[in-house]
């Protein structure tokens, strides 16, 4: 199964995430997602003004582990597998302090923050999204019993003369923590707002208070409404602290090439079919002819022009036929060095006439743009991928139940549009005014429309976006409806 999403990472980049979940667990799986790009002709974006290397400045690619699931009342049980786990490792540690039981300790401090992350986004997500916050007092709830597990072992780690990296390392852990409750009970709060919702606020800000007056306690970095730096420095550390625990969820990728070899041989055959015609046209001529002739002489020169043209053509042959098959590039996972799989990815720009009527139908046009697409035709740009799992690989990575692995690709739209008219466009109105009018200033909105191929076994979907921009940045991104 592919789950997929396309949101506005940043003022003029997109991110596409795809969760890639492997049903299997003995034979590699395999995924395809194609990306189609339609862009507005007014853009001036085609394959001689945009070119593989300006798309493959402006792509990042990268990929994770999915984040073990767990709810939130499962994580504040007793017998829950990360805290316990959890506290097997600082046992351990604490009984034989080698560097392999350092390791362990410290990978299930990650583990646990990382799926209290996430199980605490999904839950208030669920919530806002069913609009029914009942359930945010038993949230709560769960959430004090959680911390006040996790900080209980923070005395005895201080008094065990045990090395300080052990108490240092869950210390990231609380802080984090900490981070990831407030911000999330805000958020919560915030949504009780925008719906109108009354009698859950004092609960969140009895959490919130909580976590203020323990942070303070325990000297962690405070936001404060005055610092004229604007918490450039609470921005930094919560930045550090989210990769630091999220570090062991993302994989290593070695990027390269992709069908070197073949395109190497491929090009040798070119070289050697040009040089087998001018070699026949030569002998053909020195037979007939004989040798140091006029005749020999002007077929040894054509043989050469033939020679070198044969060979480019032959070459471009090659190349369009390897398109099909290769990639651009090919980029190896791994973690903690076991492979896991691999993905390749390619773009070219596609003609009209080859683009699959299927995925023009889900590219679906108002009458109005239908009618300009007949006089200026969309640039249409396809980003291929294909990504190979080793499941048996990714089962042995984790005691956790890995699902699979999403691989997240961000796309800066910037280059894109360098030609764009300016946004602000002045627009007239009838005024009482002596001038009788006066100018109301509207915005200029380009359309990217987007359109995800999936196909992952029985699972073959299209999913048609649209995002507006201009050269102020990224407006919005809306799922549409298939046509």
């Amino acid at each position: 199964m592919i789950e997929h999403s396309i949101k506005v990472h940043d003022r003029f980049t997109l991110e596409l995430k795809l969760g890639l979940h492997s049903a299997q667990r003995v034979r590699p799986d395999r995924f395809a997602v194609n990306l189609w790009l339609f862009i507005p002709n007014s853009l001036d974006v085609n394959r001689f003004t945009y070119t593989k290397a300006h798309f493959y400045r402006d792509l990042k690619t990268y990929a994770r582990l999915i984040t073990p699931a767990f709810s939130l009342s499962y994580l504040a049980s007793p017998e829950s597998p990360p805290l316990r786990w959890l506290e097997a490792a600082m046992a351990a540690f604490a009984q034989e302090p080698t560097e392999a039981h350092q390791t362990q300790y410290e990978y299930h401090i990650k583990m646990f923050v990382s799926a209290l992350k996430s199980s605490l986004r999904n839950t208030v997500n669920s919530l806002v999204q069913a609009a029914s916050f009942e359930q945010l007092p038993q949230l709560v709830d769960s959430l004090d019993a959680i911390r006040h597990r996790y900080r209980s072992h923070l005395h005895d780690l201080s008094a065990s003369g045990l090395p300080g990296t052990m108490l240092e390392f869950y210390r990231f852990g609380d802080e984090y923590m900490s981070d990831v409750m407030e911000l999330h009970a805000f958020k919560a709060m915030h949504e009780l707002d925008r719906q109108g919702v009354e009698g859950y606020r004092d609960i969140l800000r009895g959490l919130i208070d909580d976590e203020m007056r323990y942070r303070q306690q325990q000297g962690y970095a405070m936001i404060d409404p005055e610092n004229k730096h604007r918490n450039h420095a609470f921005v930094f550390r919560m930045g550090m602290l989210k990769k630091y625990a999220e570090s062991h969820l993302f994989m290593s990728i070695r990027k390269r090439r992709d069908g070197v070899l073949a395109e190497q041989v491929l090009y040798s055959l070119a070289a050697g079919i040009s040089m087998v015609v001018a070699t026949a046209i030569a002998f053909s001529f020195q037979r007939r002819y004989g040798n140091f002739t006029m005749p020999l002489f002007v077929a040894l020169v054509v043989g050469y022009m033939l020679k070198d043209r044969i060979k480019e053509l032959a070459r471009y042959f090659f190349a369009h036929r390897m398109g099909n098959r290769y990639y651009d590039h090919k980029i190896d996972m791994s973690l903690n060095c076991p492979p896991v799989g691999w993905i390749k990815e390619a773009m070219d720009f596609i003609p009209q006439a080859k683009v699959p009527p299927s995925v023009v139908r889900s590219r679906s046009r108002p009458s109005i743009i239908e009618a300009d697409h007949r006089v200026n035709a969309e640039q249409t740009l396809l980003y291929r991928s294909r990504v190979h799992l080793e499941t048996s690989a990714l089962g042995a990575v984790s005691p956790y139940p890995i699902a699979g692995v999403n691989s997240i690709v961000r796309l800066n739209v910037a280059d894109l549009l360098r030609k764009a008219d300016n946004p602000e466009f002045p627009l007239y109105y009838p005024d009482e005014r002596p001038a009788g009018y006066r100018v109301v200033m509207g915005e200029r909105m380009y359309y990217l429309n987007i359109v995800l191929q999936l196909d992952h076994g029985p699972q073959l979907n299209l999913v048609p976006y649209r995002v507006a921009f201009n050269r102020n940045g990224i407006h919005s991104v809306a799922r549409l409806e298939n046509a």
